[in-house]
């Protein structure tokens, strides 16, 4: 609140400077996404930015909604600098996080290259310390992940090419500074992407008992929590999560969701039934809190129950409130015929493509019908839309994530979750 005050001081006393105009827009993104967009389209009418720095303000202020934009915004910022005869290492490192940002999003290899180099270029300059070791590390991994998502079409050594520089550079970072948690967490991102869990768990822990960030721990353990359940260490798993619930106490995923799935596989379901049932209790009017509610209990193997949830409070939820500005009241009402149908699907993807980022519905949408699936019996299907919503890379903290959860343990056991008594092996073929 004290940065935005000061922002907007800034814009009111010279309105001329665009600066303060983007740093108020970068201030208000954190807790206000609507008055963000206003003042960037304020700033947008004002004209181009016409210094180094306000063109770097510019990116910063749009860098996770439109992060090619972003990417013009700091080249335009290194040219404006080289032109003075500066050099700008802000800008050369947010446009390589911007870079890795499209690798993630997009799936193509084109960004590595400009990322890539701009990080070689501040880690030889000994530019923000074992930073850029961390960022160069996601850059290969995510490049091994590319090139491994295309095998047999491409060299696939680059794949171990690429894994084997990701962890190098994590390594390298370490050493760098072994206080610092980020290239620990670098390791362990590109262990589990490798499927090597057991050394990712313990760096993983490394990681947490480094971190000088309470945000880092918090990041960690919502990494660590997963591969703690993934490996068979429930108990792990759920002191996890019950210390992640304190990082973020409105997210009803760390106090129902996840605690209910580890609690069902410790061969509890009555305690994980009722931990899924009170998310409903506690939230009646939230129309994602139901629907939810209902999905982690067709996930529990109760599709009757989750049907009778999703009647009993259609009448009663606000569809005006959702926990994602794209999503609207239309969407949120079609997504909960869908939870209680299966069938709107086709509706859904529409509505999605309407917007400017379908990419932040599609998992959602895929989520839902996958556990639809499962619940109706029909485990091939599940599986093929987990896939689908892992693979909108809508974030880390969204359906890619709950897909990969979910994924990696029906991959583990071809019988799990095994209170649903359904089996790839006993599905026919096409199915």
């Amino acid at each position: 609140e004290s940065a935005t005050t000061h922002f907007a001081a800034a814009t009111h006393d010279d309105p001329a400077d665009l600066r303060g105009w983007y740093l108020l827009a970068w201030a208000q993104s954190k807790d206000d996404g609507v008055a963000a967009r206003e003042t960037l389209s304020e700033a947008e009418r004002r004209g181009p930015p016409q210094s180094a720095d306000a063109w770097f303000y510019r990116g910063l202020a749009i860098h996770f909604d439109d992060a090619a934009e972003a990417i013009n915004s700091y080249r335009q910022a290194n040219a404006v600098r080289a032109r003075e005869g500066m050099f700008y290492p802000q800008a050369i490192l947010h446009l390589a996080r911007a870079r890795n940002q499209q690798m993630y999003a997009s799936r193509t290899i084109d960004p590595f290259m400009e990322s890539e180099a701009g990080l070689h270029q501040l880690i030889e300059q000994q530019h923000y310390g074992a930073y850029p070791y961390y960022l160069l590390s996601i850059a290969h991994r995510l490049a091994a992940e590319i090139y491994s998502g295309s095998a047999g079409t491409r060299d696939d050594s680059l794949v171990e090419y690429h894994y084997a520089q990701a962890l190098e550079w994590a390594r390298r970072g370490q050493q760098l500074d072994p206080t610092n948690d980020r290239p620990i967490a670098a390791e362990a991102e590109c262990l589990e992407s490798m499927g090597r869990l057991d050394e990712a768990l313990e760096a993983r822990t490394r990681a947490i008992e480094s971190a000088r960030r309470r945000w880092g721990r918090c990041e960690s353990l919502h990494y660590r929590w997963r591969l703690n359940y993934w490996t068979g260490h429930l108990d792990a798993a759920l002191a996890d999560i019950e210390e992640h619930a304190a990082c973020d106490p409105e997210s009803v995923l760390y106090s129902h969701v996840y605690p209910a799935l580890v609690m069902a596989d410790m061969g509890d379901p009555e305690a994980a039934r009722t931990r899924a049932l009170d998310l409903a209790r506690a939230m009646p009017t939230d129309a994602l809190a139901i629907i939810w509610s209902a999905a982690t209990l067709r996930l529990l193997g109760d599709a009757a129950q989750a049907d009778e949830l999703l009647a009993e409070y259609a009448d009663k939820v606000d569809f005006t409130r959702g926990w994602e500005p794209q999503q609207s009241e239309t969407w949120l009402r079609v997504l909960y015929a869908h939870c209680q149908s299966g069938d709107r699907l086709d509706e859904l993807q529409t509505l999605a493509d309407q917007t400017d980022a379908p990419w932040k519905l599609w998992g959602e949408a895929f989520f839902h019908t996958a556990l639809w699936d499962l619940s109706a019996g029909n485990r091939a299907a599940c599986v093929a839309e987990l896939r689908r919503a892992h693979r909108s890379f809508d974030g880390e903290i969204n359906y890619t994530y709950h897909a990969r959860l979910l994924l990696v343990k029906m991959q583990q056991n071809s019988s799990w979750p095994t209170w649903n008594g359904v089996s790839w092996d006993d599905e026919v073929p096409g199915s």
